[in-house]
């Protein structure tokens, strides 16, 4: 069980520094769990930026609205709008709701591939797009999480957002099918940046919990603690060695365990250590 943080569509958006994610979008991989509650204008679940301005675009993963002449369409702009490329057919729709959605690109000029996961029937779809776009430049000013940019107007995203996350590598169809039960399994593909939205406050920041863990919030307009439940998904992690349980900080990461496979307990805990290992005391290793 899950929840993310509501976007309000209007000016609700999340400023994180570029850390280790300062490059451009190829090779590259941007994939978000969101929810979208109305279709009536361009949205974005994150893009990265070059320049200090709102339309210094170097890359933008966008769902297009309902009256454009590409109706819901997934797409990805790169170099303010020097580089623009939809998915042939491959929609986003309110009706979906929760969904998984990606896009992937090789470097240099190519097609995009987008990617959707439906939660509520289980089922992918994966798509090229029928136009190429180029990588466009790096990302070296910020990123920000609920919004996106064409190279003019802002994309505002409506609804939810759980997770999101940015690999400087295409991860295959078959990687990205394996991201729909925890948290962990996006960990284990060694993000550049990755983004948990399950804040009990909107005044906790959003963490960058990658292994490089350099691209924390910086600042942050608006958003809500949300309140819609993804069932299918978790920020739990909970692994079985030697019949211990190896615990996380419910955020998806274990604390480091030993090269017996014992786990390697915080001053804190109650929990009892294997034999032998009590008096072995780590500081938490996660950022919380």
């Amino acid at each position: 069980m899950a929840t993310g943080r509501t976007f309000d569509g209007v000016d609700d958006f999340i400023t994180t520094a570029v850390g280790a994610c300062n490059f451009a979008f190829g090779p590259a991989t941007f994939a978000a769990i969101v929810r979208w509650t109305d279709d009536t204008h361009n949205s974005s679940p994150g893009g990265g930026f070059d320049g200090a301005a709102s339309d210094q675009v170097a890359w933008t993963l966008g769902v297009s609205n309902s009256g454009s002449g590409i109706p819901r369409r997934l797409m990805l702009v790169t170099d303010n709008l020097g580089g623009f490329a939809a998915a042939a057919s491959l929609t986003l729709t309110i009706g979906d709701s929760w969904a998984l959605i990606a896009v992937t690109k090789a470097s240099g000029t190519v097609a995009p591939r987008f990617h959707k996961y439906v939660f509520s029937s289980t089922t992918w779809t994966h798509e090229n797009s029928g136009s190429t776009i180029g990588n466009g430049p790096a990302a070296t000013n910020r990123l920000q999480l609920g919004l996106g940019n064409d190279g003019g107007a802002q994309y505002f995203w409506e609804g939810d957002i759980l997770i999101s996350g940015l690999w400087n590598s295409v991860l295959s169809d078959g990687q990205l099918e394996g991201m729909t039960a925890t948290a962990q399994s996006w960990l284990d593909l060694s993000p550049s940046g990755l983004w948990y939205f399950n804040q009990t406050a909107t005044t906790d920041p959003v963490l960058d919990q990658s292994s490089a863990g350099t691209a924390d919030q910086t600042a942050i307009t608006g958003t809500a603690v949300g309140t819609n439940d993804l069932a299918a998904f978790s920020f739990g992690a909970v692994a079985v060695t030697y019949g211990y349980e190896l615990l996380s900080d419910g955020n998806g990461r274990i604390l480091q365990s030993d090269e017996l496979g014992f786990i390697l307990l915080d001053a804190n805990t109650t929990e009892p250590f294997p034999p032998g290992y009590a008096e072995t005391k780590v500081n938490p290793l996660l950022r919380m």
